[in-house]
């Protein structure tokens, strides 16, 4: 049969409960503890500072372009967003597709 050699009397026990009750009697007994480990919390980012102090949308890059010349600290966005929705259309009595292009101007 198999011992187990103990860290506190250094003799031959033939079970683990042996060994828990040499360390018990012999007061180097280390409790078990059966919490799990702590977990690791990240911080939160802090929420980038927006740089601009308003956005205004226009239909036409002509509205777009003469509103960003006649107010300063603005700038039109590149990219233009384009939406399209299913409209019906009575005339036809069948829906159409109908693109919406918006331009986004940035006041800073």
């Amino acid at each position: 049969m198999a011992t187990i050699t103990c860290g506190s009397c250094n003799k031959s026990h033939s079970t683990v409960n042996e060994v828990k009750l040499c360390f018990t009697q012999n007061n180097n007994f280390v409790a078990e503890t059966t919490k799990a480990p702590a977990k690791v919390v990240k911080k939160a980012a802090a929420p980038e500072a927006k740089g601009y102090t308003g956005i205004k949308t226009f239909e036409t890059r002509e509205e777009a372009e003469e509103f960003v010349q006649n107010t300063p600290n603005s700038k039109l966005k590149k990219d233009c967003k384009v939406k399209e929705s299913r409209v019906w259309d009575e005339q036809t009595e069948s829906y159409k597709t109908v693109k919406v292009k918006t331009y986004t101007v940035v006041i800073y």
